[in-house]
């Protein structure tokens, strides 16, 4: 029996999915016409214009929606999450459209594909759409319990968020870090992105310093100010990595 984790956004006749189903991430791609049935109150199926019709589940918990509340399931479809590859460097612009994503040029992507394959992973639907990514990095010093995992940028495609996609690939960079021994796992973000920030706490980051001007800015606006956010992982079982620190730092200063 599937068990519904989370349901995105959806107006009555358009919906779309997620589902845990055999240990494995799928989600609903596609929209589809349903037909509300007419007495909705007693009802458990949905009609298609067809009149093919889909039985209706419980949800217990999910963004946008209140628990018990039934929705009707479709048809599962199955999302790739697997290792980067150069391909998909000449595949990804789409993802990038987000003015709140940083681009870099190909030499930059590349020296994280060459140095740090594993922490490169995309989100690939059943017919070959790249719907996001995420890049990140090991860096710090093991001595000084510095050693962790770093996020360099991470980008889902517009048609494809509100989906759990952005969660499920911090997960998996987290993962990979814990296997590492890190003692936590970083990002920095703007200020302004109060989405990013949100959702970043939602995961369980917290601001560990504010960055003076750490974005530079173009056609004369000002630079902008960044948020150092942190995880700490199980290594780190005094959660010292993220005690705040009580003044902001430049650029400069970051080691």
């Amino acid at each position: 029996m599937e068990r519904l984790v989370q349901l995105s956004a959806a107006t009555l006749d358009k919906l779309q999915v997620i589902y845990i189903a055999s240990g494995e991430f799928s989600i609903h791609l596609k929209e589809h016409p349903l037909n509300e049935p007419e007495e909705r109150a007693a009802a458990s199926v949905w009609t298609s214009p067809g009149g093919v019709s889909f039985p209706e589940i419980a949800v217990e918990q999910g963004t946008g929606v209140l628990p018990g509340e039934r929705r009707c399931c479709i048809y599962e479809e199955m999302t790739t999450l697997r290792a980067f590859t150069c391909d998909d460097l000449f595949r990804f612009n789409k993802i990038n459209l987000d003015p709140f994503t940083e681009t870099y040029g190909i030499p930059f992507y590349l020296q994280y594909l060459a140095h740090w394959p594993e922490y490169f992973i995309v989100a690939e639907a059943p017919g070959g759409e790249l719907m996001g990514y995420i890049m990140g990095k090991a860096e710090g010093s093991v001595s000084r319990e510095e050693w962790h995992g770093h996020v360099t940028a991470l980008s889902v495609a517009p048609e494809f968020r509100r989906l759990g996609l952005a969660a499920k690939l911090m997960e998996l960079l987290e993962e990979i870090s814990e296997r590492k021994g890190g003692f936590f796992v970083d990002l920095f973000v703007r200020v302004s992105n109060q989405v990013a920030v949100n959702m970043y706490k939602q995961l369980g980051y917290s601001v560990y310093r504010t960055v003076i001007e750490y974005y530079s800015a173009s056609n004369g606006e000002p630079d902008e100010d960044a948020y150092d956010m942190r995880k700490a992982l199980s290594r780190d079982t005094e959660k010292k990595s993220i005690v705040p620190l009580p003044h902001p730092v430049r650029p400069e200063d970051i080691e």
